[in-house]
């Protein structure tokens, strides 16, 4: 009788068996995890959207602002604002009407810091709201002093940041620089 090779063997067949079982399983392991942390990621996804709003009314106040809201579905955690007015980074909001105060006249100024803070899923944040009970100061302000450009970088629980300027969508950063600020 011919003698058996040593991969022809019942316990060898059984061991490679096992082997090729457990590699498959280990792999199914890795896919799994790795698509259980991509959905963890996407459930708490940031995504924030800057908007300018503009008020007129015939028996009430104008106002003009700049708002920050979270439409996305977890925190997003502001790393750093920077904002620019006429081409100007300016470091604080008073330095937008500072050099407007005789244009503006009689005017209530709203402003908030939000700089290292936290915007929860849909939350709104103003940053910025210029009230006058004239329409023609707020049109204006919307003129002369206005477009402002407002950059804000922010990432996730999970370290994936974004930045977003103005109206555009946000752009993905490796990461967010941080700068000394009063917004």
């Amino acid at each position: 009788m011919a003698e058996v090779k040593w991969y022809q063997k019942a316990e060898m067949l059984i061991g490679l068996s096992a082997l090729v079982v457990s590699l498959v399983a280990v792999g199914v392991g890795v896919y799994s995890a790795v698509t259980d942390r991509t959905y963890a990621k996407a459930s708490v996804w940031p995504r924030l959207i800057i908007t300018t709003n503009v008020t007129t009314s015939d028996t009430s106040l104008s106002d003009i602002g700049v708002k920050i809201s979270n439409k996305g579905t977890g925190p997003a955690i502001i790393q750093s604002i920077k904002v620019w007015s006429q081409g100007n980074e300016i470091s604080q909001w008073q330095d937008i009407i500072t050099p407007h105060r005789k244009l503006l006249g009689s005017i209530s100024l709203t402003t908030a810091d939000i700089s290292k803070g936290v915007i929860s899923a849909d939350q709104t944040f103003v940053l910025f709201n210029l009230r006058s009970e004239s329409q023609d100061i707020i049109k204006q302000y919307k003129e002369k002093i206005f477009p402002t450009k407002l950059e804000v970088c922010y990432c996730s629980i999970y370290d994936e940041c974004w930045k977003v300027v103005s109206d555009d969508k946000p752009t993905p950063v490796q990461m967010c620089k941080a700068t000394a600020s009063n917004f």
